[in-house]
């Protein structure tokens, strides 16, 4: 059935996309993020291959996981499509190095369930150390963002950022050499005086700390955005048009078949 299920939701997208004007859509953000040349821009639209394709300066080609820590392709994104983690070692290999300067990590993502426990956007190589991760839920405040130095601490906002429950987010963590910010759509959200490097071994985790969320963009920058920039770029973010309604729901069809 899952083979099946996933079948439905590419032919679905493909259909529809022949349809509805959403290059249009694209080009706006496209553009605006190309303006400010990303180190790493995953798109994460591929429906085939290995390859999660890298649009920015570096060329940090990603690959996507395999079996049980395969992410579906072809979900429905405020940007083209995007891809579900189940929250189960879904991941998506970038084997790149950590970033221990200033840095941006800006991300469309929904929560999908709430998973409770830690839950990993991207992080560094398992159990090794020094090694750091961002996280849509944080270990032992499951409902809050946050980040982590493996080994030493788990790190949350004030004010504590919360992430709602089906809802496409344009969230950004910036770094520079006093603190971390979060900022959700547009606007500084929380902060925390403890800056860490940003690993990017991978996006999800091999493990059992993926998200249950779906990534639609993830953009990295080897600097730190300010808020004008990142105001810019949520103004750029298309609203949920019903093309992405449609395919929402044509997802939610097919969880509830894959649980029968």
């Amino acid at each position: 059935m899952r083979y099946s299920a996933n079948t439905a939701i590419i032919t679905f997208t493909l259909l529809v996309g022949m349809l509805w004007p959403a290059s249009r859509v694209f080009a706006d953000w496209a553009t605006t993020i190309a303006a400010s040349n990303p180190l790493n821009w995953y798109r994460l639209d591929e429906l085939a291959g290995s390859t999660a394709t890298d649009h920015g300066s570096e060329g940090l080609h990603g690959t996507y996981g395999t079996g049980t820590k395969a992410p579906t392709r072809g979900v429905a994104g405020l940007v083209g499509t995007g891809v579900d983690f189940d929250g189960n070692e879904d991941t998506i290999y970038l084997s790149g190095s950590d970033l221990a300067g200033d840095w941006t990590a800006e991300f469309i993502v929904r929560k999908n369930v709430a998973a409770g426990r830690s839950s990993i956007l991207i992080r560094g190589i398992p159990f090794a150390f020094p090694s750091t991760a961002l996280k849509f839920e944080q270990h032992e405040a499951p409902e809050q963002v946050g980040y982590t130095q493996f080994g030493q601490v788990d790190y949350v906002f004030t004010p504590e950022v919360l992430a709602p429950l089906g809802e496409f987010l344009h969230l950004v963590y910036v770094k520079d050499a006093i603190a971390v910010r979060a900022y959700v759509n547009g606007a500084l959200a929380g902060t925390r005086f403890d800056p860490i490097s940003l690993s990017r071994y991978q996006l999800g985790d091999e493990f059992v700390e993926s998200p249950f969320a779906t990534l639609d963009e993830v953009v990295i920058y080897d600097r730190a955005l300010m808020l004008p920039e990142i105001s810019d770029h949520y103004e750029a973010v298309p609203e949920p048009s019903s093309y992405v309604l449609a395919l929402i729901g044509m997802g939610a069809v097919v969880a509830f078949c894959r649980r029968r």
